[in-house]
């Protein structure tokens, strides 16, 4: 993915429900409840070589960051576009 890239971002207005997490080797390393507060959290999707990119970048006080990024096929990003319609507020 490019700066250049178009896509669509969501700030998420509840921020501390956000959960990023990674593991390496025995370590295990997490931003979210219930240590950090992450105090800023946003959700983006663009369209990337080989289908629909989901990123999740998350932020907690001066050091705390995250970032993830998943990429979908069509018939992925359907279901997920799907399941969120089936639960919208």
């Amino acid at each position: 993915m490019t700066d250049d890239t178009e896509g669509e971002s969501i700030g998420v207005s509840a921020p501390n429900r956000a959960v990023v997490g990674a593991t390496r080797g025995e370590r295990e390393v997490e931003i979210g409840p219930p240590s950090d507060q992450p105090d800023y959290a946003e959700v983006t999707v663009t369209r990337g070589d080989d289908g629909i990119v989901l990123s999740v970048d998350v932020t907690a006080g001066d050091l705390g960051t995250g970032h993830a990024d998943v990429t979908l096929s069509g018939a992925e990003a359907a279901a997920l576009a799907d399941a969120l319609s089936d639960r919208s507020d």
